[in-house]
């Protein structure tokens, strides 16, 4: 379990896939399925686990690693990259309502000599 594990896809599942070196006993859904020595296991991102059958395994393709394999933090930083051009925007807007609340109310008292 310690080499870089391969990731393979079937429909929109992405998992990793890996022999069972020897007999032994995968706990999923509150049950507990003994797998042989030479089936497939299948963990999916969040840690499930499930034997893979013969007749289903032509089914999964493999896929290249993502250079950044966390979409939660690609997401994260994009919202932080759009915190940053949304605060630049509402200071702009700040400084042009200002600007004109200034110039309506010396329009309004006369200051402004046309």
């Amino acid at each position: 379990m310690g080499a870089a594990q391969k990731l393979y896809v079937k429909k929109d599942h992405l998992v990793s896939i890996e022999k069972a070196k020897s007999n032994t006993i995968i706990h999923t859904q509150g049950v507990s399925v003994p797998v042989r020595r030479g089936e497939y296991i299948a963990t999916n991102p969040y840690g499930e686990q499930y034997v893979v059958p013969k007749s289903y395994r032509n089914k999964y393709i493999e896929v290249d690693q993502f250079k950044d394999a966390s979409l939660y933090e690609s997401m994260a930083k994009g919202y932080q990259e759009m915190a940053a051009i949304n605060l630049e925007e509402a200071n702009a807007g700040f400084v042009a309502d200002n600007q004109a609340e200034e110039i309506t109310e010396k329009f309004v008292s006369g200051s402004i000599n046309s």
